[in-house]
């Protein structure tokens, strides 16, 4: 019964990550604001549209992303809220979707744990409440000697079930020379053995452009390990490995604003085809 709500909750926090992702995927850049920080993008594909504006605090740092509108069909809208402390650091945030309505859910607030001393976001814990039960996801963020995240770990609970956190999805990072995410690999993970079972991949190819929007690894605090990478997305590659035929590739093809930032771009997403159209807006 465990094992079973661990994967369910999985499958649900996938499904929701993977609409919100089609607009993070579909990168483009700079419309009618000058300017280098990034302020709202608006996506077309067909007679589907989404928008996503981003608001900044007085040093220029991300306190919410609210997104509405649908893209591939689905509605995209959702609206997470970051709360920092002085120092800027972020200490939790909360995610509004109207998708959570589906199994119960208002809101899921997440904390974020760092480590003063070594200057870096160590993990995160996010609590909800799901067919009846209370469930606790918690992602630990692994660094190596060198300080660069090669991997993230997300553990769960169930307090009515007893027993501790269990590990259930092992998510690996790849990087170019030029510090972009080149590759995530994603991989089940049986808590009584540790085996690991790859289950999907994706695959980033990169421009040599400033990015539209990047993080350093704030990313992974914030669930977006994509948003580190300094160069704007060309090609995505999802690798479905148990139904190859859900695997997609989506190309980004750009033109560029007088701050060598991308000005629009139009996304083809293969098989399909579909096109999306974005342009992104800054000040």
């Amino acid at each position: 019964m465990k094992r079973i709500l661990f994967l369910l909750f999985s499958s649900v926090s996938l499904f929701l990550i993977s609409c919100q992702k089609e607009i993070d995927w579909g990168t483009g850049g700079g419309g009618s604001l000058s300017g280098n920080l990034l302020v709202k993008t608006v996506s077309k594909e067909g007679t589907d549209s989404a928008v996503t504006v981003y608001t900044y605090n007085s040093n220029q740092k991300l306190i919410n992303e609210k997104i509405t509108g649908r893209s591939q069909g689905f509605d995209v809208t959702n609206e997470t809220r970051y709360y920092r402390n002085a120092a800027g650091i972020i200490t939790h945030y909360v995610q509004i979707n109207p998708n959570f309505v589906m199994v119960g859910i208002d809101s899921v607030t997440t904390y974020v744990n760092y480590n003063t001393a070594l200057s870096r976001y160590t993990s995160y814990v996010s609590e909800l409440g799901l067919m009846g039960f209370v469930v606790r996801d918690s992602m630990a963020i692994v660094y190596n000697a060198g300080g660069k995240v090669t991997q993230t770990e997300q553990y769960q609970k169930i307090p009515l079930l007893g027993g501790d956190y269990e590990i259930s999805l092992r998510v690996k990072y790849t990087y170019d020379a030029g510090g972009n995410m080149s590759q995530q690999d994603f991989y089940t993970v049986d808590p009584a053995t540790m085996a690991e079972d790859l289950i999907s991949t994706i695959k980033y190819t990169f421009d040599a452009k400033p990015s539209a929007i990047s993080f350093d690894n704030e990313a992974y605090a914030i669930g977006k390990p994509d948003l580190i990478s300094v160069n704007n997305v060309t090609k995505v590659e999802f690798i479905d490995i148990g139904t190859p035929s859900n695997g997609f590739i989506l190309n980004n093809a750009y033109t560029y604003n007088a701050n060598n930032k991308p000005g629009a771009a139009v996304s083809t997403r293969t098989p399909g085809p579909s096109v999306t159209n974005v342009t992104y807006y800054y000040q």
